[in-house]
């Protein structure tokens, strides 16, 4: 009786934590996380939501494929979308584990979310974070972002040819496409072959990964071309 009762109270606590999301007032809410191209320079936390209606393309220094992919996902469902926009610039995944700066920024974000888009991984690259060890923190933060918001989606972002120097960016998005074929529904989008090498941030090829991830999203799988 008394681990019947244990059972239920656990039950209960879980129940508690998801319902303590407040439902979106949109059809469809979304997060981006990572680095780089998904925000401006030095921000930590959650940015205001901003429910998105076929939104512009808009340049400087906007995060562009939060407001693009959301707008592409607003006009091919035909509901509204809310995108939240948690990523940080020059942060590596220890960041973004269970109990760092980072991953605080997912524990307040209080409305519930459909589905995580995941832009990162230059700043690993640079510091030559080993890639077991990369692949280990983030199939640990998945698991983390899932106890927070259930079993959503994760589409990860291909990280960019951004030099012609070794083979740490290609061994890196093998990486990335090994993540996506060993967990559950995490999903790889494509843009080696859309963008140019050298290009960090390639905004000529913004609205192109944008609707990539909009498809994939919407149809819940990896997106390899147009």
């Amino acid at each position: 009786m008394k681990k019947l009762t244990i059972f239920f109270m656990i039950i209960l606590l879980v129940g508690m934590i998801f319902c303590s999301r407040s439902k979106s007032n949109a059809d469809i809410s979304l997060l981006f996380a990572g680095q780089s191209n998904f925000t401006t320079e030095g921000e930590l936390g959650p940015r205001p939501n901003v429910l998105l209606d076929g939104a512009p393309f808009l340049g400087g220094t906007k995060p562009l494929v939060p407001i693009m992919t959301s707008s592409f996902v607003a006009e091919i469902s035909g509901g509204s979308v809310e995108a939240t926009n948690i990523a940080v610039s020059e942060t590596s995944i220890s960041c973004w584990v269970k109990g760092a700066e980072c991953f605080r920024s997912f524990q307040q974000v209080s409305k519930t979310v459909d589905a995580l888009f995941w832009w990162h991984g230059e700043r690993d690259i640079f510091l030559n974070t080993p890639i077991n060890e990369y692949k280990a923190s983030f199939t640990s933060m998945v698991s983390d972002v899932r106890d927070l918001f259930g079993p959503i989606p994760v589409f990860i972002v291909e990280i960019e040819n951004q030099t012609d120097q070794d083979d740490s960016e290609s061994t890196f998005r093998a990486m990335q496409q090994e993540l996506a074929n060993e967990l559950t529904d995490v999903y790889l989008i494509r843009t080696t072959d859309v963008t140019s090498l050298g290009d960090r941030h390639a905004v000529y090829a913004y609205d192109i990964i944008s609707l990539r991830l909009a498809k994939a999203f919407l149809g819940n799988k990896s997106i390899t071309g147009n």
